[in-house]
């Protein structure tokens, strides 16, 4: 995005923000966000000077807040299941269809996805693969759980290294 934009689009939401009276330093990013939202959607600029800015700044900040918190669980199941497994979590994000690396890396799919309800394209996302892959996976794992009790345990094992506080509660 040029810069000529991105200063029309912060000027476009300074004044409608001291034209709802809304005084006080705002942080570039916000009026960013809130001149992205107000630009890319011209039919509803009436309705957003009539409500005001805070509710689209306010969803959008929440949502990138939730997207980063997500991140970083899904970095604390990285870090355990490489504990369990006794592999480096960086080796879990590699490409590497070695047998020792297989097993991990299903279980942290299958892991984010029924803990932490990621969805096929985030889980995809953060591990670098497709969302059928996750999906595959996922089904597999729910498979063998009903007759591997070894894959139980190891379930258990990495739940219960995963404390409260890991997660923010």
């Amino acid at each position: 995005m040029s810069s000529t934009k991105q200063e029309r689009r912060c000027s476009m939401c300074q004044s409608l923000l001291s034209e709802l009276n809304q005084t006080g330093q705002c942080h570039r990013h916000l009026l960013e966000t809130g001149g992205r939202l107000l630009l890319k959607n011209t039919e509803s600029k009436e309705g957003v000077f009539e409500k005001g800015l805070e509710p689209i700044i306010s969803s959008s900040v929440l949502k990138q807040e939730k997207q980063q918190a997500t991140v970083r669980f899904a970095e604390t199941y990285l870090a355990k299941v490489a504990k369990v497994y006794d592999v480096p979590p960086t080796m879990l994000l590699k490409k590497d269809r070695t047998v020792t690396l297989v097993r991990p890396r299903q279980v942290l799919m299958y892991l984010l996805r029924c803990d932490l309800q990621m969805s096929l394209p985030q889980i995809g996302k953060f591990l670098e693969r497709d969302h059928g892959t996750v999906l595959y996976t996922c089904k597999k794992i729910e498979g063998e759980i009903k007759t591997d009790v070894n894959l139980v345990s190891e379930l258990e094992q990495i739940r219960g290294l995963i404390s409260a506080s890991d997660l923010g509660v």
